[in-house]
């Protein structure tokens, strides 16, 4: 019993030193700029938005053009949503 009380303490110890450790963490992004440096201008939230939400879909835009654009140069189609082929089962046709 004595062993099962030893190891809840030390649990219950390591889990408060962990929280301390996180909750002081922070500190140190609420400091002030250095002196010497530049103190940049607040971001917008449009501007978040574009970096957050913008840019990404660009990218996804750019690589899906980037990839289909080889094959309609030489006029290929574009694959469509169903692609059924006779040839592709799913269970053991002699069932």
């Amino acid at each position: 019993m004595k062993s099962a009380q030893l190891i809840a303490a030390r649990s219950l110890c390591a889990l408060a030193l962990a929280g301390v450790v996180v909750a002081g963490l922070p500190g140190s992004a609420a400091a002030d700029v250095p002196v010497g440096w530049s103190d940049p201008p607040p971001v917008s939230g449009l501007d978040m938005l574009w970096i957050l939400l913008g840019a990404p879909v660009l990218t996804y835009v750019v690589v899906a053009v980037l990839a289909y654009l080889p094959g309609l140069v030489k006029g290929e189609k574009a694959p469509s949503r169903s692609l059924e082929r006779s040839d592709t089962w799913f269970r053991d046709p002699r069932l």
